[in-house]
């Protein structure tokens, strides 16, 4: 149970900072799991700052989720393909990011319950 709340701490700190959607799906999937593990009086002194970090990682992702999508659909209507189907690619990375977060927020508050 200390591994786990000492890799829960690691993750929270991380999750914010995580620029790759790839990874920060990653992180937040391992933050889920780790929380469906522990009883809630285990997961509660890592609860108040997993749950601020989860919560600034998911208002991270939603924008950058955003941004990615504008680029694409300038890059579609000004006829660079390629442009439009890496952005694209990165609004779906960061979209899944983004579901993963959520999911890790549900966990921790099942862990809270």
């Amino acid at each position: 149970t200390e591994g786990l709340i000492t890799l829960l701490a690691a993750l929270a700190r991380h999750l914010p900072e995580e620029p790759v959607p790839a990874v920060l799906r990653k992180a937040a999937v391992a933050t889920a799991a780790i929380f469906r593990e522990l009883s809630s009086d285990e997961a509660a002194p890592a609860l108040p700052s997993a749950a601020s970090a989860m919560c600034r990682a998911l208002a991270a992702a939603v924008h950058a989720t955003g941004v990615a999508a504008e680029a694409a659909a300038a890059g579609a209507g000004s006829g660079a393909v390629a442009a439009a189907a890496e952005a694209t690619a990165t609004a779906d990375e960061t979209r899944g990011a983004a579901i993963a977060l959520l999911e890790a927020l549900g966990a921790a508050a099942g862990a809270a319950a």
